[in-house]
């Protein structure tokens, strides 16, 4: 499980924009404070500071499975093995924490289903399917408890296809292909959801193409967000504030991540190919991931500044006097602290990692 994170697979990304500010983003340099939490793949830092995490082969005496990182009021973080949802299940995993709740997925022989967790309760609770057989993933979550996701049907043609849907704080789940259609596809994702239950996510067209889009389930209008010149675009964060950020391929053939405001803007990269917007916060702090010149990965934290956005390669070269070797980042928080997992150039295993503002 070295290094994984859905929206960072096959990252081979460049240049290309829609707005002409900020094609040449300003790139610099500033250190956040990198703290090792140990063993596993970090996915997600909750506003209380805990972190959840995945170790995938048992060392240091820590088992297999997932895990959470509980901070105390002196800063101290005690580690909660987390124990799988069913006993038949290959894989149990939180990916996922915002406003106090977490979410994840389990795996078995024959099924991927959602599931939110209570770590007060100690208890997993599996969330609805459009059918019988569904595979279903939560990614997103605002803070009245509306969720957003995929549900992917797999039919006697053996040919699956996925649906955006949208689960109601009851626990219903509604499906978003119709919502969408015939404005846009009606197969896809739904990868986020904001205050005002605005979605994004990206769905199939009949061309052919993959097209970005906000759906508001409020008022049930559609946007088309558009791309930077290419056939894929998908949106993977909204905001509070309708700030969308994601990833989209250019007219090179390769992709740049985007943040779209009312008008769709290349983020540029830290001097490389490709770059990625994974997620924003409420005061628009972007974060994502980039090539550098050098060719390495480097995670980034993105803002404007005067009309420009400015880049900032986050990326630690040691923690805890350890030179790191590669660092890829899945998940920030309200207050600005980012889940991260690092690889050590003197040792193959991820490591969960903390990175905090300074």
């Amino acid at each position: 499980m070295t290094m994984l994170r859905h929206a960072l697979i096959g990252l081979v990304i460049a240049a290309a924009g829609c707005k002409s500010a900020s094609e040449t983003p300003v790139v610099v340099r500033t250190s956040f404070v990198a703290r090792d939490l140990g063993p596993g793949t970090c996915f997600a830092v909750a506003e209380n500071g805990s972190v959840a995490g995945y170790l995938a082969a048992a060392q240091d005496g820590l088992p297999v499975g997932p895990f959470l990182l509980v901070q105390d009021a002196g800063g101290s973080y005690t580690r909660h093995n987390v124990a799988k949802r069913a006993a038949d299940d290959q894989l149990s995993i939180l990916n996922l924490a915002r406003f106090g709740r977490w979410v994840g997925f389990s795996n078995g022989p024959d099924h991927t289903e959602a599931t939110t967790y209570d770590p007060a309760h100690e208890q997993w609770t599996t969330v609805a399917a459009l059918g019988p057989g569904d595979r279903t993933n939560v990614i997103g979550l605002n803070a009245d408890g509306w969720m957003v996701g995929v549900d992917r049907t797999f039919p006697d043609d053996g040919v699956p296809y996925g649906r955006p849907v949208l689960w109601t704080p009851a626990g219903a789940i509604r499906d978003l292909g119709p919502k969408l259609m015939p404005a846009l596809g009606g197969t896809g994702v739904a990868n986020a959801i904001n205050g005002d239950r605005q979605i994004v996510g990206g769905v199939d067209m009949p061309d052919g193409q993959f097209h970005a889009y906000r759906y508001d389930d409020a008022s049930g209008k559609v946007s088309d967000l558009g791309s930077l010149g290419g056939s894929y675009a998908e949106a993977l964060d909204i905001n509070d504030k309708g700030i969308i950020v994601g990833k989209s391929e250019t007219a090179a053939q390769l992709f740049h991540g985007f943040v779209f405001d009312g008008t769709l803007q290349d983020l540029g990269t830290l001097g490389g190919d490709s770059s990625l917007a994974l997620r924003v916060t409420n005061d628009g702090t972007v974060l994502g991931m980039s090539q550098t010149a050098e060719g390495a990965l480097h995670p980034f934290v993105a803002n404007q500044v005067s009309g420009h956005w400015q880049l900032t390669d986050i990326a630690p070269a040691q923690i805890d006097g350890r030179a790191v070797s590669t660092i890829q980042v899945s998940g920030i928080s309200q207050r600005g602290q980012i889940a991260a997992t690092a690889v050590y150039q003197d040792g193959p295993e991820d490591r969960c990692v903390l990175l905090s503002p300074n």
